[in-house]
This record gives structure tokens, sequence and C-alpha cells, in this order.
């Protein structure tokens, strides 16, 4: 923040002193007969914007991605657990079947595409999650 503005608009930060630094990026790739694409992110990504602390238009996209993606983690990690009541994979999450939605927008009349799920913390990216060809 802009030191002339620190006296008038205080540093809120929620829930903790140093609040959470993984963000996840949920990209995309689309097949044809011919080739396989390179995997492309999907929506606005986390651009830092000048004026994002005073007009944020394209956070409750991103609000929503996250939590969808945090539910398809969620599940995952469940299934990968011994914990598992359930058979229900990640797949079939009601969080993977909105990402796949949000990918169907992306993809327009691709043949088929698949999703991939980054995990980002301070400066290293992590592939959490591959999805099966759609």
């Amino acid at each position: 923040m802009p030191r002339l503005l620190q006296p008038v608009v205080p540093e809120w930060r929620l829930f903790a002193p140093n609040p959470a630094v993984i963000d996840y990026r949920v990209e995309a790739r689309s097949r044809t007969e011919d080739c396989v694409g390179a995997f492309m992110a999907l929506g606005r990504g986390n651009a830092v914007l000048r004026l994002r602390w005073v007009f944020n238009p394209e956070s409750r996209e991103r609000k929503a991605v996250r939590d969808a993606v945090e539910d398809v983690l969620t599940v995952h990690s469940r299934q990968n657990s011994r914990e598992a009541a359930t058979d229900v994979s990640a797949f079939d999450s009601s969080g993977y079947q909105v990402l796949v939605k949000h990918a169907r927008e992306w993809a327009g009349n691709c043949e088929r595409f698949q999703l991939r799920i980054v995990r980002i913390k301070e400066n290293s990216e992590e592939v959490v999650l591959i999805s099966p060809w759609i």
C-alpha cells in the first residue's frame, strides 16, 4: 500500500497476522485428432492489479473457482486416505462439475479437454491433480 494512504486506509488482515499464501490455478488443454494442446489458465488468473484493493469485479469468479477446487481436493484427499467411507471420486464431486462447466465455456467446440489444478505457494508451483480427458 502506498505510504500516502497508510494513515487513511488501515491494513486489514483477516483471521491471522500472516494470512494464508496458498492459491490455486485451474488450467485446461484441448485435444483434437491431430494434436494435444498446451495447458492454459482458465479465467482471468491472479495478475496483480493496481486498483484491486479498491475495485475487484473478478473476485467472485475467483472465489467460486477456489471453492470448487477446494471441494475437489477435499474429496480427493479423503479418497486417498483410509478415512474414505464411500467410493466417491473427486471427479464425481460437485466442485469438479463446476470446473468442467467453466472449462466447457473455454473449450468451445474442441473435441475433448483435460483439466489440471496447480497449487501456488510463495514462489513455487505444484500440479496437484490432473483429470481424465473429458
